[in-house]
């Protein structure tokens, strides 16, 4: 799978994300976003807007998300992310 079909399946998903986790931004980062993802890449998502800031519903998005995209997720907040962090990957980041 490549980049563009995440987006797409993304962008397609983005309505159940909002309803059923409040996510309402997110972008793909990482392998997946350089072009240089392999068949065991996971698939790099951090949340830029979400309505209710939680990490047992940052968990359950993230397990919805692996079974409907068939793939590892790495998800996670952007208001988390240390400062350097953030700084590298503003970079590669790809919005849905």
């Amino acid at each position: 799978m490549v980049a563009q079909e995440i987006i797409d399946r993304l962008r397609a998903l983005k309505p159940d994300l909002q309803e059923l986790f409040g996510i309402t931004e997110l972008a793909v980062f990482g392998s997946y976003a350089r072009g240089e993802n392999t068949s065991t890449s996971d698939i790099d998502i951090v949340i830029l807007k979400m309505e209710r800031k939680n990490g047992l519903v940052i968990a359950r998005a993230r397990r919805y998300l692996s079974g409907k995209l068939g793939k590892e997720i790495d998800i996670g907040l952007y208001d988390s992310l240390r400062p350097f962090i953030r700084r590298r990957i503003e970079k590669e980041l790809i919005h849905v």
